[in-house]
């Protein structure tokens, strides 16, 4: 079987794009909770739908730099999930805290709550918390992991197996 370059400029497209999307997320994410009034509504709900989107495009952009590695060429998905198992968990616990901690903030924009309403209740202090510490690690953990693709062992079956051994 004929092996298969990875394009060094699509890489590079993909994780600056990834960079790109974490600030988004960041950025969507800061202002949602500045903005209360009925006049915001739309935008709260606009923020709402970015952060989701860039949640989900991020995991799919990581899954589209994983298709040229030997693990993927040669279906070894199992062992691929192995190896970045905590990708793919911490973006599902991402994900419940998100929407846990954001459809209240747009059911309290559309509803028309008060900031002080809204925020008087602790357990959205809570979700709001442990969502923005899990975002910050899950942030890191996924652009180191996104950093260890460029390792060239995940695109040669020797190097792949070497590095098996010294495991």
């Amino acid at each position: 079987m004929q092996q298969q370059s990875v394009d060094p400029k699509a890489f590079s497209w993909k994780v600056h794009g990834m960079v790109c999307l974490v600030i988004l997320d960041c950025i969507a994410n800061s202002f949602t909770e500045h903005l209360w009034g009925d006049d915001n509504v739309g935008i709260v709900v606009a923020l709402f739908a970015v952060v989701v989107l860039s949640h989900c495009l991020l995991l799919l952009l990581y899954f589209t730099l994983l298709w040229h590695t030997f693990l993927l060429r040669f279906g070894l998905l199992g062992e691929a999930f192995q190896i970045f198992r905590s990708i793919y968990l911490l973006g599902f616990v991402r994900l419940v805290l998100m929407l846990a901690s954001r459809i209240p903030r747009l059911m309290a924009a559309v509803g028309g709550w008060k900031i002080a309403e809204y925020w008087d209740e602790s357990l959205y202090i809570v979700l709001y918390c442990l969502h923005t510490l899990v975002s910050v690690v899950y942030y890191t953990v996924y652009l180191r992991a996104t950093n260890s693709l460029g390792k060239s062992r995940f695109y040669s079956a020797e190097l792949w197996h070497q590095s098996l051994k010294r495991l």
